[in-house]
């Protein structure tokens, strides 16, 4: 079987599944469609549209970008590229500025564990702009705070952006609970990682 198939197949699954709403399973096959058929424009625009859906700008743009610039001549005809570029491309630079936010907040957590401090950073920066990951990590610090009513409001913004992230699950089930164990929750910062 030629690699054009194997990822006409990965692209079959990816797109199945992203109409199932299983995100993380359509990335990981949309990745194996590309390692396949890089020229895969259609795989590109849908992971560059997934990583938008999530909040994640940056990326998104740059990977629609990136099928604009190498592969438009492979794209389907129904796929408006350049809008969604145009509408998008504009967020970049709130995008990044919320990186700035987050970055420093999840500095805070690790060194300090000044969870009230990187909960206000935290705040300004999804004011601007923001992803699931922004909207978890700042659900963390409410936990770490005991404030349930806003830990809860956080977690239902990251679960509106990514509803299959298992952390989501984990942290409901931390609210309420009166534990004084930091280590327990520090165990899940590396999760939140940005470059």
């Amino acid at each position: 079987m030629e690699l054009t198939q194997i990822a006409s197949r990965y692209y079959g699954q990816a797109y199945l599944e992203l109409e199932q709403r299983q995100d993380d399973l359509a990335e990981q096959h949309l990745l194996c469609t590309i390692a396949c058929d890089e020229a895969h424009a259609d795989a590109w625009v849908l992971l560059g549209l997934l990583h938008l859906q999530r909040g994640e700008i940056t990326d998104g743009v740059h990977l629609l970008q990136t099928a604009a610039e190498h592969y438009r001549d492979r794209l389907s005809d129904d796929i408006p590229l350049d809008e969604y570029i145009q509408r998008y491309r504009p967020m970049v630079q709130q995008d990044k500025t919320f990186r700035s936010y987050y970055n420093q907040a999840l500095s805070l957590v690790n060194g300090k564990s000044a969870w009230a401090d990187a909960a206000e950073l935290l705040r300004q920066g999804l004011a601007v702009a923001g992803d699931h990951d922004g909207w978890l990590l700042l659900a963390l610090c409410y936990i770490q705070t005991k404030e349930t009513g806003k830990a809860r409001e956080a977690l239902l913004r990251a679960k509106q952006l990514s509803p299959t992230d298992p952390r989501i699950i984990r942290y409901e089930q931390c609210i309420g609970r009166t534990t004084n164990h930091v280590s327990w929750f520090k165990k899940f910062i590396n999760l939140f990682r940005k470059e």
